[in-house]
């Protein structure tokens, strides 16, 4: 079975005027104005309502994609206005802190390297310091050592000599020293019983400091330790005697000073006793304790 025919269409011709440049074509048997037609249809209502949306949102689309480009652009420009020259800085800053860190580093290196020396110095110097230290507390020790040896042989040197306190006397007795002391050791000490001393007993007296009082000091050196020992071992016998005679030994400076302490420290009854023989001090601590023999105020002051 065949199709049926299908109906003939118009047959419409285009054409073109050569003077006018507008477009006319036919249909139909009618001919039409291509720009008149366009005009035509695009001022209808209903094709301007369904148009006109469609430009808009195109345009706006257009006008928002252009719109965004240029603020982009204008964006970028001011960003990099704004960006560059502080990048310029920045890397200027940069270049600054680089350099003044590598000279801080290099000047670090230079410090470092003199505090080595500074310290090795230091280790050299406290070695030798410990050195010395150790060589003065030697030469120290050495001192005091030899300050002792000297002081007893001072000490040695008056080993035969007495001293007799508050002798009763007169600047015209001044030349009778001798016969003082004969009179306190053969009369006061009653040695005249057994073997009364002669001038020939001794070596040389005199007065030391001055007369107070109708009392004076007086310094007698006997002829030998003998008899300066017979003598200072009766001293015991002028105990309570009303011109409140005594002797003692004649000591150096530094043991007088011994004595003086030991006297305060007794009549303070930290210690029991004390007292001197042949220009040694001894002390007792208690009545029971054991005699020391002390040679300095630290000794004293530990006991």
């Amino acid at each position: 079975m065949k199709p049926p025919a299908s109906r003939p269409r118009s047959q419409s011709q285009t054409r073109k005027t050569d003077d006018s440049d507008q477009v006319i074509f036919k249909t139909h048997g009618q001919s039409y104005n291509m720009e008149n037609l366009i005009e035509s249809t695009l001022l209808k209502q209903n094709v301007l309502q369904n148009i006109i949306p469609s430009i808009v949102k195109e345009t706006t689309q257009e006008l928002k994609s252009d719109l965004q480009s240029i603020i982009r652009s204008a964006v970028a420009e001011a960003v990099a206005d704004a960006v560059i020259p502080l990048k310029l800085r920045i890397d200027e800053q940069d270049q600054k802190l680089i350099t003044l860190f590598d000279r801080t580093k290099t000047e670090n290196e230079v410090l470092m390297k003199k505090i080595g020396e500074k310290e090795s110095k230091i280790v050299s110097y406290e070695k030798v310091q410990g050195e010395l230290v150790s060589k003065n507390s030697e030469l120290q020790d050495d001192l005091t050592e030899l300050y002792y040896q000297v002081e007893e042989l001072e000490q040695y040197g008056r080993r035969t000599s007495l001293r007799f306190h508050n002798v009763p006397m007169q600047y015209s007795d001044l030349q009778k020293t001798d016969q003082k002391v004969l009179d306190i050791v053969n009369n006061k000490l009653n040695l005249q019983v057994v073997s009364p001393l002669t001038a020939d007993d001794i070596n040389r007296s005199h007065i030391i400091g001055p007369i107070r009082e109708g009392k004076g000091q007086i310094i007698c050196r006997f002829r030998n330790w003998k008899i300066k020992n017979i003598v200072y071992s009766s001293k015991k016998r002028l105990k309570n005697n009303f011109e409140r005679i005594f002797i003692t030994e004649d000591l150096t400076k530094t043991r007088q000073n011994l004595v003086k302490r030991l006297n305060a420290r007794k009549k303070a009854k930290e210690i029991h006793s004390f007292w001197t023989f042949d220009g040694r001090t001894y002390a007792k601590k208690t009545q029971d304790s054991a005699k020391v023999m002390v040679k300095s105020i630290e000794e004293i002051n530990n006991l």
